[in-house]
């Protein structure tokens, strides 16, 4: 322990020296904690089920993006070309839509279990848990209508044979048919045989747990993440306690996700075969009309064709119409998008293939529309979390509708050009002979709706196809497979776990224990420090019953303690005639009795005249350890209702030991010592003994040892092991340089000397003194 004395108040601290050596002296509390984790973590692996990783692989096919502008919308209607972005694909595969199919049709709200006796075998050799069987069960329970009841219970059931079962629990022991519904506290049910076996039926427990329970437990532990930073492949994670379970799971996750992701692609597909079939009507009658334009127009005027400059006059035309009528069907397909938009409906994502960023914003308005309507399946619009969707909603499509305006920005400037390079093409037109510049005109309006229509309907063809197709937009690479040893929990971690707990605990015990005893005196080696006073002895815990400790011949520690601090009180005297000695202490409890009995019975031993003076008037407990059936004492002296022969009794445990007891206990203890009868008790005792100890009340709560001190040449101040707080110290430090007590010395009384904070005074005495065994518990003596 090292003090610092620059502070106000008397706190240590813990060297780390001391408190090995604490730890070193109490090892057997280190092998019981590590022994006893050990067992905990021996039943923990008992007792948990070991969870299995579950992995699969999936590849994204992603085309590569054309480095080439394309220049027609139309080509955007090309369902095939669907670059998808991996971190969406991931999102899908944990949305939890997918997670719900898989539970109902995997029926996972129900889980099965052995009922198997508890025997000695499998105490020992296999798992304390019951266990879950999952394929070949040769039951199915199907809930209908559950309680709340059946989530917080287990259903027992036992299959009597091949055509009807028992319900051991959920209102008695019921006997019901295969096939039938049972109506009972669990809610309603169907139980069905699946296969007959007089091995298989056995006794079940059944456990259902809710539909949306189950979905956000498999939810959270399914992990999704991508292969590598570059790749286009991702793995799906799950961990499971029954294999075969995991594998069914993860694999019916990757089916849902194909189906989801082909129902998507379809539904997109037919709404752009809706898009190209009202488009095709509407050209089919114009083409019709131009058609009959140009054959009524070459028929009346005689003109079977048109000169060279003309044809290629009207090439550049027809390109430049065509590019403005892309324009414009761009215009028309943004402004269907906004509207749609704005009244809720869903749009094709395919349409916008050409725009990722603004692909994927729709791609995620949709799937939170579809979102929004499963929730309201089962939930009104005032819900939480419809209200997240519908704000999630509005914010995607504000930034939809921004885009869409910046677009239709940028396509209004084209459109713009176009009509300008138009207005070239029309002057050019006009220096053409009249018969031909009609014919180029008419020729020009034919051409364009031909063109138009011929690749409209190119594209409906496209379109069909990849409605009617059910090639997946991703391909299973790796097919799920579980781990060959379980992830958790791990044997080897978990002893080794158990094996730093063991050591921890002891330390964390004892350093806390350090820590809270740190405000109570625990070394001796600080009192002096601290107090200035010298320390006269230090005397060991007392562990038997009877307080007088000090008998003729006696050679235990504590007996040699006492013996050493009789030692110490000739060599600070010196020769001195001292011959009063007030003993007192800060608080009670602090042993200044038990001190003053066995310092007076050491003195005793060497044959001088000892006196015994009770002078705590207010709890004295002296009289039964010195003199039995004691009843007069100094109260009563002092009160002139006894003398000084009454009073003065001889102890029946050592001839030259005499005793001065309480008395009756007065009710002004403080006034009655300031009697004038206490001078001529003390100058009478003076003349007849050798040595008179005065055992005071505390000086830290009461007045009376302040008053007797008139009389002491000497005090005893007792400070007891971890029970004197350190901040008492400050006051034995004041009254020991003020010197209100005459040649004060301390006796730092009941050390445990096997804690490492106690000094050395106690191991240097068992190094040479045996100590009565009979005094030892169990554990200290096997210890020893």
């Amino acid at each position: 322990m090292i003090f610092n004395s620059s502070q106000n108040s008397a706190e240590p601290e813990i060297g780390f020296k001391d408190f090995f050596e604490k730890c070193l002296k109490k090892w057997y509390w280190f092998v019981l904690s590590v022994l006893c984790c050990f067992i905990l973590g021996w039943s923990y692996l008992k007792i948990t089920r070991p969870q299995y990783q579950i992995t699969s692989s999936v590849l994204v096919k992603q085309e590569q993006k054309s480095s080439e502008k394309k220049e027609s919308v139309l080509e955007e209607l090309n369902v095939f070309n669907d670059s998808k972005l991996i971190d969406n694909e991931m999102e899908i595969v944990k949305a939890r839509l997918l997670m719900e199919n898989v539970v109902n049709d995997l029926n996972l709200t129900v889980n099965y279990y052995l009922i198997e006796p508890f025997t000695w075998e499998r105490f020992f050799k296999g798992p304390w848990r019951s266990r879950e069987i999952y394929k070949n069960v040769p039951i199915k329970v199907i809930p209908q209508s559950l309680e709340d009841y059946a989530y917080e219970n287990e259903l027992e059931l036992v299959a009597i044979d091949s055509s009807y079962f028992r319900i051991l629990n959920g209102g008695g022991s019921s006997l019901y048919k295969f096939g039938s519904t049972v109506h009972n506290e669990f809610g309603r049910f169907r139980v069905d045989r699946v296969f007959y076996s007089a091995d298989a039926f056995k006794s079940f427990r059944i456990r259902f747990k809710s539909n949306a329970k189950t979905i956000e437990d498999y939810r959270d532990k399914l992990l999704v993440a991508p292969a590598s930073e570059n790749a286009t492949v991702f793995n799906i994670n799950l961990s499971e306690s029954l294999p075969d379970k995991g594998i069914d799971i993860v694999n019916a996750l990757v089916q849902e996700y194909n189906k989801k992701k082909l129902e998507v692609k379809k539904r997109e597909a037919l709404k752009a075969l809706t898009f190209l079939d009202n488009r095709l009507k509407l050209l089919s009658g114009e083409l019709k009309n131009a058609e009959e334009n140009v054959e009524q127009y070459k028929t009346s005027k005689e003109i079977t064709n048109i000169s060279s400059e003309s044809a290629i006059l009207l090439e550049k035309v027809k390109e430049n119409d065509l590019m403005l009528n892309q324009v414009d069907n761009q215009l028309k397909m943004f402004d269907n998008i906004g509207s749609s938009i704005s009244s809720g409906q869903p749009i094709p994502s395919s349409l916008l293939s050409d725009n990722k960023v603004l692909q994927d914003k729709i791609g995620q308005l949709n799937t939170m529309e579809l979102e929004k309507a499963r929730l309201l399946q089962s939930m009104g619009e005032k819900n939480p979390l419809v209200e997240t969707v519908n704000e999630q909603i509005k914010n995607s499509r504000e930034s939809i509708d921004a885009d869409i305006q910046q677009i239709k920005r940028e396509l209004q400037i084209t459109r713009s050009n176009l009509q300008r390079n138009n207005s070239k093409f029309d002057a050019s037109i006009r220096s053409v002979p009249l018969k031909e510049r009609n014919l180029v005109t008419v020729e020009r309006q034919k051409n364009l709706k031909e063109g138009l229509y011929i690749y409209l309907l190119q594209k409906r063809e496209e379109t069909a196809l990849s409605y009617d197709t059910k090639v997946y937009d991703s391909n299973l690479i790796d097919p799920a497979h579980s781990s060959i040893l379980p992830i958790s929990p791990v044997p080897l971690k978990t002893y080794l776990i158990a094996f730093v707990l063991g050591l921890a605990i002891p330390v964390i015990s004892f350093w806390s224990s350090s820590l809270i005893g740190s405000e109570k005196v625990t070394d001796q080696r600080l009192i002096s420090s601290i107090t200035q006073a010298p320390v006269l002895g230090v005397i060991g815990k007392n562990h038997s019953k009877d307080r007088l400790v000090v008998w003729p011949g006696s050679r235990t520690v504590i007996s040699e303690q006492f013996k050493f601090l009789r030692t110490n009180l000739l060599y600070v005297n010196k020769g001195l005639e001292r011959k009063f000695i007030l003993v007192t202490s800060s608080v009670s409890e602090e042993g200044k009795s038990f001190v003053s009995l066995n310092l007076a019975a050491s003195i005793a031993l060497t044959g001088k005249k000892v006196m015994l003076i009770e002078f705590d008037l207010r709890k004295p407990d002296l009289s039964a350890d010195v003199i039995k059936g004691y009843t007069k004492g100094i109260s009563d002296y002092l009160k002139g209702q006894a003398t000084k022969e009454e009073i003065i009794q001889q102890s029946d445990r050592f001839d030259d030991l005499f005793f001065i007891g309480c008395g009756t206990i007065p009710n002004d203890p403080a006034e009655l010592l300031l009697n004038d009868r206490l001078n001529d008790m003390m100058k009478y005792l003076e003349e007849r003994f050798d040595c008179i100890i005065m055992d005071c009340s505390p000086i830290g709560l009461v007045s009376d040892a302040m008053v007797v001190e008139k009389f002491a040449d000497m005090s005893l101040y007792i400070i007891r092991y971890n029970h004197t707080y350190y901040q008492q110290l400050k006051n034995i430090t004041e009254l020991y340089l003020s010197g209100k007590f005459k040649n004060m010395g301390i006796v730092f009384n009941s050390v445990d000397t096997n804690n490492g904070y106690g000094g050395n005074y106690g191991k240097n005495y068992k190094n040479y003194y045996s100590e009565d065994p009979s005094h030892k518990g169990l554990l200290e003596r096997f210890v020893s």
